[in-house]
């Protein structure tokens, strides 16, 4: 009787316990019926599943990972919008799927389900700072707690929180709450570089970073990456944002492909163009050219016949009328009138016939006209020398140019080197030289059939702001190429694969060149300019003149010969 009624009551009070809940209340995800499921569990929590038979039709595909027995590396299914359901004995195993890279999109969400969960306790968990939202549910109390990953000093701390209105708590990154980040830059004047006051950072990229910060609320430290030798700052800037050591990385950096596998870039923020400086020299045969070419070959051509026919008509005037004198006497007579610009009495005595000193007067006012046009011309071409300036890069393989390219770190011009199918540019890489730092390269320039290739903007800025070296004098010689070596370097800000606030900033830099400051940012830097292959600042402005600019003095000619004419028909007439 004794046991009976021990077991009676050991059944009474075993009723009296509270049950052991395992459902996760509808509420929670009917507020996520746009979004499909991923339940992560093992086997100790097997029990728990059952919700999954209230689950709300809506809810159009269910993913289910058993930890107990996935032996792969686990990856986000294919589709548009997750919820993922954590319920697992240790939450921390859950790290073998947040981090792989891209374990969550824009819109995709993490809930823990525990029992033992208390508030302000610290939930750190490798690449879960990726998703939109992170909630853990005790389930046992019924309390909800939200984790925030980029609110500051409150950082991965949990808060509770309400059950409902879950949706409004979803990060959009329009706000990170004074969240500190920590940068990664290079000194690459002028798009970035800063002072050593600890101010704001300069150049067009130090603006829209710190632009950046005002808009979206955050804060950021700074850390400067330096070139070794052999590894150039920007690819340690890559490779820092590849380990997660910093959260991304600004400061000139180009998007290439190689890069591109490793870590996720922005929107493009500015495209810079790789230019090629050369300077400009004069040939030994241009020389010549400043002196012989003041006219055109016509013109002389027409100048030589018109001393011939003067000194034959002279002749035969004078034998005509019996005076007769050798052909080399006319000849001295003409070129005398070019040489002295003047009608000397020992040439008038040579002249007796009216008619030839028609002749020769009309010359001798031609000659005038001929060598003020000659001497005034001569002058603006050699104070403006035409120089030899290849217009194109085709020219300057010809030519049998060298290349001089950044010593520091040129992978991204190897790299467009290497891809391109234009045999010019394989002959361009056959050709290039990096043991030179840039000043050096440019200074070596001068009387070299060299050339070097940078980015337009910095080369410019760097031959006018870095290079102290190089003179005003030695700069008026320099030149680019017309045409710019590749279309564009793509200049972005490197970020961690999967970074979830990515597209975002993407927009923002997007309305931020919209409404013309990425425009007028870098066009403050770059307002320091050297002249292109044959512009206008450069070439030779005086060009050699032609016959037809000579219609003046041979329409003097002409008038004169006439007149000659009609006085040796008088003077024939007369004797």
């Amino acid at each position: 009787m004794f046991l009976l009624l021990s077991a009676i009551v050991a059944l009474s009070n075993a009723s009296l316990k509270p049950p052991v809940k395992s459902l996760i209340p509808s509420r929670i995800l009917n507020q996520f019926l746009d979004y499909d499921l991923v339940i992560h569990f093992d086997n100790s929590n097997l029990h728990r599943l059952d919700f999954l038979s209230e689950k709300n039709p809506n809810h159009q595909t269910v993913h289910l990972f058993n930890y107990n027995y996935i032996q792969t590396v686990l990856r986000r299914p294919r589709g548009y919008k997750y919820v993922n359901v954590v319920i697992l004995q240790d939450p921390f195993e859950f790290q073998t799927f947040s981090l792989q890279p891209y374990s969550f999109y824009q819109y995709d969400f993490v809930l823990f389900v525990t029992t033992t969960i208390q508030e302000t306790e610290v939930w750190k968990m490798a690449g879960l700072k990726r998703a939109s939202a992170v909630f853990v549910y005790n389930i046992e109390e019924d309390k909800m707690f939200h984790c925030c990953y980029y609110c500051g000093k409150d950082t991965a701390v949990l808060k509770e929180t309400t059950s409902y209105s879950l949706r409004q708590l979803l990060n959009n990154y329009s706000d990170f709450n004074g969240h500190i980040f920590r940068i990664a830059y290079t000194d690459f004047p002028p798009f970035f570089w800063k002072n050593d006051d600890g101010g704001r950072p300069r150049g067009a990229e130090g603006k829209l970073l710190h632009e950046f910060s005002r808009v979206h609320n955050f804060r950021y430290e700074l850390i400067e990456y330096k070139s070794v030798p052999g590894k150039g700052a920007w690819q340690a800037m890559v490779e820092a944002v590849e380990a997660n050591a910093i959260d991304w990385a600004v400061g000139g950096i180009s998007v290439t492909i190689k890069r591109g596998i490793f870590t996720d870039f922005t929107r493009y923020i500015k495209t810079q163009g790789f230019a090629i400086a050369y300077v400009v020299y004069q040939s030994t045969w241009a020389a010549f050219e400043s002196i012989l070419l003041v006219f055109k070959w016509l013109v002389w051509v027409t100048i030589a016949c018109t001393v011939t026919l003067i000194c034959l008509t002279a002749k035969l005037a004078n034998n005509t009328l019996g005076l007769s004198h050798n052909y080399s006497t006319y000849v001295r007579v003409v070129l005398m009138s070019i040489a002295e610009q003047a009608a000397t009495s020992h040439q008038m005595k040579l002249l007796k016939l009216s008619t030839v000193r028609t002749i020769f007067l009309i010359w001798w006012l031609t000659s005038l006209n001929l060598t003020s046009l000659y001497k005034s011309q001569l002058a603006s071409r050699l104070i403006k020398p035409k120089y030899n300036q290849p217009n194109q890069i085709d020219d300057l393989v010809e030519k049998n140019f060298q290349f001089q390219v950044n010593k520091e770190d040129w992978s991204v011009l190897r790299e467009n080197l290497e891809t391109s199918l234009d045999k010019v540019y394989s002959k361009i890489l056959t050709k290039v030289d990096d043991r030179l730092d840039f000043c050096e390269s440019i200074l070596a320039l001068k009387g070299q059939k060299v050339a070097v290739i940078d980015e337009e903007t910095v080369l410019q800025y760097d031959v006018f702001k870095r290079c102290n070296t190089v003179g005003s004098r030695y700069r008026s010689h320099l030149r680019l190429v017309a045409e710019n070596i590749f279309p564009s370097a793509y200049h972005a800000w490197s970020m961690p694969m999967g970074t979830p606030f990515r597209l975002k900033f993407s927009k923002t830099i997007g309305r931020m060149d919209d409404y013309g400051l990425i425009s007028h940012w870098y066009k403050s830097a770059s307002f320091y300019l050297l002249p292109r292959s044959n512009s206008r600042t450069g070439g030779n402005t005086a060009s050699a003149l032609t016959l037809t600019q000579f219609l003046p003095p041979v329409m003097i000619l002409g008038i004169g010969w006439s007149a000659a004419f009609i006085v040796l028909l008088i003077e024939l007439y007369i004797g």
